[in-house]
């Protein structure tokens, strides 16, 4: 069991490298998000594993540039200015 040690990393070890809670660790565990071993109720993580979750989530994050050509100038009667937030009326 020492031996596996070395290749695998702890619950409390991935949420310190992920910066996240031991409970957000399990529950991505439970998603199917990070890849991870299971031995009875241990659970273990490979450091390959944590990186491709990285490399996964940061590709799933990056979010193209928005395109508001497509979205009405005014609604209502007023002007609308789109942003990423949403619309936000601007008074003329």
């Amino acid at each position: 069991m020492e031996e596996l040690s070395r290749y695998t990393l702890k619950v409390a070890e991935v949420a310190q490298l992920l910066g996240v809670g031991e409970r957000t660790v399990r529950r991505l565990t439970h998603e199917g998000q990070i890849p991870h071993i299971r031995i009875g109720k241990l659970i273990k993580f490979t450091r390959e594993g944590v990186q491709e979750y990285l490399r996964v989530s940061q590709e799933q994050s990056v979010e193209p540039e928005d395109d508001f050509s497509s979205l009405p100038a005014h609604v209502g009667g007023r002007r609308i200015q789109w942003r990423r937030g949403g619309m936000h009326p601007v008074r003329i």
